[in-house]
């Protein structure tokens, strides 16, 4: 409505300028016929004196004379001087309603560069619960918002084929693990029986041994005959020969025993690790907590199919908080770890640093990690947004101009100044802005008075006076 009253208050201007325009034109146009007549009886005087000072040239007839020219040129000028000076009163001064416009005082005081963003509330210690396994949904335990201990069951999965696979390893293991029994058993006769052996020599040894005294004896004595002596010489002879065959048998046996005995210990200690990897496997189908704190569930039913690596849910950590702002990639160079922001929350303000920059770009936007400096706020739930205030620069003295929207039409080139009962326009340069401020560079002293409001229903007034 005002841009029509606006539109409306030019055109009546317009209107005027062009009958006072129309009188200027009928007296040029009179002024002209004189020039007329006098650059007619010019043109005649100086034709004649042609006529009698070259009668015998041959007179081309000319195709631009002073009597075409000058007119042409006046009108020209004419038409000119009035375009201008209707155009440039136009463009010059446009009468506006001064209660509809805003007014802002320019001002001295400390500037900061800042933006206003939104960040999520994420637990800063987060562990995901992924499925290690594929297999479907066989029960769920426990439901998203419910505290949890280490190791609590969250939901059982079942997989029939794969349990079959991990029975089949068992059982092989087993096996392994009975054949590997068997052979120390083995060792253990083998040794046994050495022993046993030694044993039996040893005592036919010592049985032999004080007969074959009593038999030399009485050899010697010639009380028996030689085939006697003999007969038992050459039995304790054997015995004795015997004896120590046995015994380097039985210490050969005891390295080898010890050292085949270790070997079997460290395959049975194997397997049984083995063992117990396969029932770890199969426990994988157990999904528990990795930690305490509170379980978030994805969106899963009973009987639902779920493949290996699938993400679960998570268990967050409601001690400690951190908040994930999206932040425009143009601001990418001036962000950097370690720079503080605050939120406002219940009436109270919180600082916060950046502690992590994710360098991926999507959709124009990259993600940032701020946490809480000096305590976190109380009654706050995963997921819940805050507006956060991040600081750009340090703070420095400038000038200060409300922001407004005349911006979008000047680019911040010029303004309307107010004075007294008008508004001049004037250049001006602006530099940094905030969301409250823009930083006058040049152009404004404080106190100025500078209309802020949207300049588009001005056009390019060099002034505006108050109706």
């Amino acid at each position: 409505m005002e841009r029509k009253q606006a539109n409306l208050a030019c055109d009546s201007s317009i209107l005027i300028k062009s009958i006072i325009g129309l009188l200027i034109l009928i007296r040029v146009r009179t002024i002209i016929v004189q020039l007329f007549r006098m650059n007619s009886a010019i043109n005649y005087f100086f034709y004649s004196i042609e006529i009698i000072c070259k009668m015998d040239r041959k007179i081309e007839k000319r195709k631009w004379t002073a009597k075409k020219v000058v007119p042409m040129l006046a009108s020209i000028a004419l038409l000119g001087f009035i375009a201008h000076y209707l155009f440039q009163e136009k463009e010059y001064e446009l009468k506006v309603d001064k209660s509809k416009m805003s007014v802002a005082t320019v001002s001295k005081g400390n500037f900061q560069e800042y933006i206003f963003k939104n960040g999520i509330l994420e637990p800063v210690n987060t562990r995901y619960v992924d499925a290690l396994q594929s297999g479907y949904v066989k029960k769920i335990h426990k439901e998203s918002g419910e505290m949890l201990k280490a190791g609590d069951v969250i939901m059982e999965l079942a997989n029939a084929e794969f349990e079959l696979q991990v029975m089949e390893r068992k059982a092989l293991l087993y096996e392994q693990l009975n054949l590997l029994r068997n052979s120390k058993l083995q060792l253990n006769q083998n040794t046994l029986g050495l022993k046993s052996d030694l044993e039996e020599i040893n005592y036919k040894v010592n049985l032999l041994e004080p007969k074959f005294r009593r038999v030399a004896q009485l050899y010697n004595d010639t009380l028996i005959a030689q085939e006697d002596y003999e007969a038992v010489m050459y039995e304790y002879g054997f015995n004795q020969k015997r004896k120590k065959l046995i015994s380097e048998s039985l210490k050969n046996d005891s390295l080898s025993r010890n050292q085949q005995f270790s070997q079997i210990q460290q395959s049975e200690k194997s397997t049984m690790q083995s063992l117990a990897a396969v029932d770890n496997i199969l426990n994988s189908l157990i999904i528990r907590a990795p930690r305490a704190g509170q379980v978030s569930l994805a969106d899963i039913q009973e009987g639902q199919s779920v493949s290996t690596g699938m993400r679960l849910g998570q268990i967050n950590d409601l001690n400690d908080f951190k908040l994930r702002v999206a932040i425009d990639e143009i601001y990418l160079s001036k962000i950097k770890e370690g720079q503080r922001g605050d939120v406002t929350y219940k009436n109270k303000k919180y600082k916060l640093n950046i502690t992590k920059i994710y360098p991926t770009i999507k959709d124009n936007l990259f993600n940032v990690d701020m946490e809480f400096v000096d305590g976190t706020p109380r009654d706050i739930k995963v997921g819940q947004s805050f507006r956060v205030r991040l600081e750009l620069s340090s703070q420095a003295q400038a000038y200060l101009l409300p922001v407004g929207a005349f911006y979008n039409d000047t680019g911040g080139k010029w303004v309307y100044v107010m004075e007294d009962d008008k508004a001049v326009r004037r250049n001006v340069t602006i530099g940094r802005k905030n969301p409250d401020y823009y930083e006058v560079l040049a152009g404004l002293d404080e106190g100025d008075e500078i209309i802020i409001s949207s300049y588009e229903i001005y056009g390019q007034s060099k002034m505006l006076s108050f109706k």
